[in-house]
């Protein structure tokens, strides 16, 4: 659309009810594309419309509508969870928001495989091996075209360079940010036990190889699993935690590690996925683990150096730290050109 045509509005697909960093990331993208002038609303996907929406996400402006529109003038964006959802719709421009790649449809097949073939997959699943590989050659043989026809946005570097690979799509980069991040700061600061031999960890992602380390690593430490927890909770966790360690897949860039990081624990992770590219997660080499066969040893040796030096460990996170609190004015730039090129009529499908 451009001069004179209908107001585009744009409609953001969302899981309603569920307290995660995509959903967030949905809810900024809204609040920013509003303070950009353009009408973007909030749409819960069907199987989420009887759940009560998250409080913590009420301070963003981000109301709903009950459904999208399919003319020429609106745009619809989803995250790349419901690409499924999204190729629904036929008239009007879609945008498909890539916050991760090993999650989507389009792609969970093929980087399950590889996880597999690489003894990283948490749960092997041998016999589905077969079945698998035909379900991903299939897949992207019939989604291929399909996905061609929409405009795409990646949340982080390493999307953009699979989507390049895969599909030979470009794609706009539009990030994410963690909302308060000066506040998870100061409450690092102000952690009045952050036990010198606490380590926390996620065990929805990499818990095999956590485990390993655990086996090897002879550390009187006390072992903290982030789960099961509401968000303040997570948050004193962290900020009483020495380090953090995710050896799970990093299928966009991470919330958890990023928040760990503001808390003033020591961020260990291995080297997969957006963990890559330095653009996404800038750590020091040190602290990021090449995938191979001494991993686990590798590991053990960066947490006991992590451990025994954490003040120096910190200090040179800290440019890792200053990255993370940029993310917003760079959220802000990113959304203001996604803004211009919808109101511009640019955008795809």
């Amino acid at each position: 659309m451009s001069g004179g045509g209908a107001e585009a509005r744009v409609s953001v697909l969302y899981g309603r009810g569920i307290r995660s960093g995509g959903p967030e990331a949905l809810h900024q993208l809204v609040h920013e594309l509003r303070r950009e002038g353009v009408a973007a609303s909030l749409v819960p996907h069907p199987r989420t419309i009887g759940r009560p929406r998250v409080v913590e996400y009420e301070g963003y402006d981000a109301p709903e509508l009950a459904m999208s529109n399919d003319n020429p003038h609106d745009v619809i964006i989803a995250p790349e969870v419901y690409l499924p959802e999204l190729l629904r719709f036929k008239r009007a421009r879609r945008l498909c928001w890539w916050l991760s790649i090993d999650n989507s449809p389009a792609f969970r097949a093929e980087r399950y495989l590889e996880d597999l073939k690489n003894g990283l997959a948490d749960w092997p699943r041998a016999r589905e091996l077969r079945s698998l590989a035909w379900l991903t050659t299939r897949e992207l043989s019939q989604w291929r075209p399909r996905l061609h026809a929409l405009g795409h946005l990646s949340q982080s570097h390493y999307a953009r360079a699979y989507l390049r690979r895969r599909l030979g799509v470009d794609s706009m980069i539009v990030s994410d940010y963690i909302s308060d991040a000066e506040a998870r700061i100061r409450c690092g600061e102000q952690a009045e036990d952050r036990g010198g031999l606490r380590i926390s960890y996620n065990p929805a992602k990499g818990a095999r190889l956590v485990n390993q380390v655990r086996r090897r690593a002879g550390l009187d430490a006390v072992w903290v699993p982030i789960a099961g927890m509401s968000p303040d909770q997570v948050r004193t966790n962290l900020a009483q935690s020495a380090v953090y360690l995710d050896l799970g897949p990093h299928p966009g860039k991470d919330r958890i590690p990023r928040e760990a990081a503001l808390a003033g624990a020591v961020v260990v992770v291995a080297r997969r996925g957006s963990a890559c590219h330095d653009a996404d997660v800038p750590l020091p080499d040190p602290f990021r683990i090449p995938v191979a066969n001494s991993l686990a040893d590798r590991t053990v040796d960066v947490l006991g150096l992590a451990l025994r030096n954490h003040e120096s460990a910190l200090l040179e996170q800290e440019p890792y730290r200053n990255h993370i609190i940029g993310q917003r004015a760079a959220f802000n730039r990113e959304v203001k050109n996604l803004a211009k090129m919808i109101l511009d009529g640019g955008a795809s499908g």
